[in-house]
């Protein structure tokens, strides 16, 4: 908890990745509590990206899945796509791809940039005429 708090906080993998077992599903708790504050879950997630193992991967997906908030949604989508985009595209893309069509404009924005990144190989059909056309970059259709 202490690498979480502060004023002028300071993202360290090296630090985090040193702490041990554990200290990925100790993350996930506190991103997951409702009762911390909004920033200390922030930063529980910015660190989760640098746990890229299959349950840091479906607690994410599941997040993602089920998230109201705004801002935390858009965290995890980066967390997760951080962790996961360079080894797992296709995974990433089938997580993302859904939330191009959120209620969100910032949502459907950041949904695209990931896909943007992504290998064009790894993302639908549906996606590659969205970046064809031009339509993907303002992330709407």
């Amino acid at each position: 908890m202490p690498l979480l708090q502060g004023y002028e906080w300071r993202d360290r993998p090296d630090v985090f990745l040193n702490l041990g077992e554990g200290t990925d599903q100790a993350l996930m708790d506190i991103a997951a509590n409702a009762d911390w504050h909004a920033v200390i879950r922030f930063r529980a997630l910015a660190a989760l990206r640098y746990f890229a193992n299959p349950q840091v991967a479906l607690f994410l997906e599941n997040r993602i899945a089920q998230e109201d908030a705004t801002d935390m949604l858009r965290r995890e989508l980066e967390a997760y796509a951080f962790a996961f985009g360079n080894d797992q595209p296709a995974r990433v893309a089938r997580t993302t791809e859904p939330l191009l069509d959120h209620p969100d404009a910032h949502i459907r924005m950041r949904a695209a940039v990931t896909l943007q990144k992504l290998p064009r190989s790894a993302v639908s059909q549906r996606v590659q005429k969205l970046l064809d056309s031009g339509s993907l970059a303002t992330g709407l259709e």
